[in-house]
């Protein structure tokens, strides 16, 4: 199982172009953790 990076950054972004907040960094290295 493969996390959906592009859905995790749409769900946690902060504005439109959103790519780099700590939200959205968070998010990703938790579903990252969490697909080991």
């Amino acid at each position: 199982m493969s996390i959906d990076k592009e859905s995790i950054i749409e769900k946690y972004q902060l504005h439109p172009n959103d790519r780099g907040s700590t939200p959205v960094q968070v998010a990703i290295l938790t579903a990252r953790i969490n697909d080991l």
